[in-house]
């Protein structure tokens, strides 16, 4: 026999002990069913207290002044009021904050609010928020319902800055946008 042939019947010989000898395949094997089911997203907004109300609440002028100057109690009225060196104007929106998710966090940043006019170099503004009472720049799901405070605070300060070139000027404040931007923070 050639050696060819003998190394042929060796390789079926050793193909056929391997199989099992009849030719069947045995092996274990077994499955189950990992179920699925329904994901719900969580969201993230605020909604005004009094629906479209921020955008026309005026400014009013701080508890420094005399007389009607307390928050609230003096408005500052466009065309009409003046400020004067020493004087901080607030305006203030209350909103209801809606937040859902189980690693829900959220910064809360007021932008816009830019001044733009001869009394821009010589005045600030910025804006503060509440949340539940307490001064807060990040809400969480723990914060869902709660009362969302936005101050926006125009501050024209006495001293160096408020020079008699600051008389009869003028500021044009730009809209703020309250926006919250989640995070992932699992």
């Amino acid at each position: 026999m050639k050696k060819s042939t003998k190394g042929a019947l060796a390789a079926a010989a050793a193909g056929t002990l391997l199989l099992g000898g009849a030719g069947s395949l045995a092996f274990w094997s077994d499955s189950d069913i990992i179920g699925g089911g329904t994901i719900n997203a969580g969201h993230i907004s605020i909604t005004e207290a009094v629906p479209g109300t921020c955008a026309s609440t005026p400014f009013s002028f701080d508890a420094g002044g005399t007389g009607a100057n307390t928050p609230g109690a003096h408005d500052y009225v466009p065309g009409t009021s003046h400020i004067v060196p020493g004087d901080k104007l607030t305006k203030v929106c209350t909103f209801t904050v809606n937040a859902s998710g189980d690693h829900l966090t959220a910064n809360l940043v007021a932008t816009g609010g830019a001044g733009t006019g001869t009394l821009s170099t010589k005045t600030t503004t910025s804006a503060d928020f509440t949340v539940g009472g307490n001064a807060q720049t990040v809400l969480t799901e723990a914060d869902d319902t709660k009362t969302l405070i936005a101050t926006i605070t125009v501050d024209f300060p006495y001293g160096v800055s408020s020079d008699n070139s600051s008389q009869d000027g003028a500021l044009n404040v730009s809209a703020y946008t309250i926006a919250l931007t989640q995070v992932h923070n699992p």
